[in-house]
């Protein structure tokens, strides 16, 4: 990973200096990485407020097993809704913070939802991998080879961000790893995957304006489905962001897909999805991306009937236009009791404490 240097943002500098201290385990000494604070919910010293109230006041995170009183939602009603939490978590000597979400019907009951599980490894922030009621998925690296019963054949993968604080607000790079799917209801699958892909990354720390209209510092990264030699998104069509906000933990998600891109399944074209995603009015303008000097090029995003930047690797590759063709934002916040989500977090696979 290449991380740039550049000029600190008033609003980000503040965000950096007020870290609160690393969480500490009760039963041992190990504080938590500081940047994986940005991946956990955090509670206003002032009675009522939410992060992102001007009244919030200080902010601390929450402890693990502690209730968070608020969730984050995407702020549909009815079958639409989706409420999650980002709580931390310390089993076997290790951290981990865990993301369910439940899907909520229109009589307030939760379904089953999912549960992602994120960490910081020696390299990266970074995604360890998901449940869902459909199948197991992890990212595991080439380490599966020598350690294929540890949890740390799951980091460094999918990157997030940089595993400790830095004053570097950017970086790219490419990592390799390969997804290991074991469907629900049968016996485990190969241990390590078949083969390891190249997926280009990067990442930025900035402030950014959610759907909600709060505000948060907040580390956006960008996982690519595949590399070129040079380190580039080069053969890849698709590409999902992660928005971490600073006080919430993971905030929002999007799914980008190349203009030659064309849905298996329902033969829908990028442009389509993307227009139905911009009419919907789930998401409001999605980060710039930020031009990092290994080449790649960036056009502003336009915003006319989707939401749209073109991609250029050189001067001799072709431009691409990509599409933002899923989304959802979950910084509508609504306070109260989330036991609910937290006794769906208790469905995290041990596999990632291993």
């Amino acid at each position: 990973m290449n991380g740039l240097a550049l000029s600190c943002p008033v609003a980000i500098c503040i965000g950096i200096a007020l870290y609160p201290a690393p969480l500490i385990a009760q039963d041992a000494s190990a504080a938590m990485p500081d940047t994986m604070l940005f991946l956990i919910q955090q509670r206003c010293s002032t009675p009522g407020a939410l992060p992102g109230d001007l009244h919030c006041g200080h902010m601390r995170p929450i402890s693990p097993g502690e209730d968070p009183l608020y969730r984050l939602s995407n702020g549909l009603e009815g079958a639409g809704r989706i409420d999650m939490i980002n709580v931390p978590v310390w089993r076997n000597g290790k951290w981990r913070v865990v993301s369910p979400d439940g899907h909520v019907d229109a009589s307030n009951a939760t379904d089953r939802g999912g549960v992602s599980i994120e960490g910081a490894g020696p390299l990266y922030l970074s995604v360890l991998g998901s449940w869902s009621p459909v199948a197991f998925s992890s990212f595991a690296n080439s380490s599966c080879e020598t350690m294929p019963d540890r949890s740390e054949r799951f980091l460094d993968s999918w990157v997030l961000g940089p595993p400790h604080n830095t004053r570097a607000l950017a970086g790219h790079g490419v990592t390799h790893s390969g997804n290991l799917m074991q469907k629900e209801g049968r016996a485990s699958g190969q241990a390590c995957p078949a083969r390891y892909r190249a997926a280009a990354f990067s990442w930025v720390r900035e402030d950014y304006v959610y759907r909600s209209g709060r505000r948060f510092p907040s580390l956006i990264s960008v996982h690519y489905s595949a590399a070129n030699a040079q380190g580039q998104p080069g053969p890849a069509q698709q590409r999902e962001r992660l928005y971490l906000a600073w006080g919430l933990g993971l905030a929002r998600w999007e799914k980008w897909s190349r203009e030659d891109w064309q849905s298996t399944r329902t033969g829908e074209t990028a442009l389509a999805q993307a227009r139905r995603v911009f009419e919907s009015g789930r998401c409001n303008e999605p980060a710039e991306d930020r031009e990092q000097g290994d080449g790649v090029r960036y056009s502003p995003v336009s915003s006319a009937d989707s939401y749209a930047e073109t991609i250029r690797e050189s001067t001799d590759a072709p431009p691409y236009r990509w599409y933002l063709t899923q989304c959802q934002d979950y910084t509508s916040l609504r306070a109260g009791p989330a036991q609910d989500l937290m006794r769906l977090s208790q469905k995290a696979s041990p596999a990632f404490w291993q």
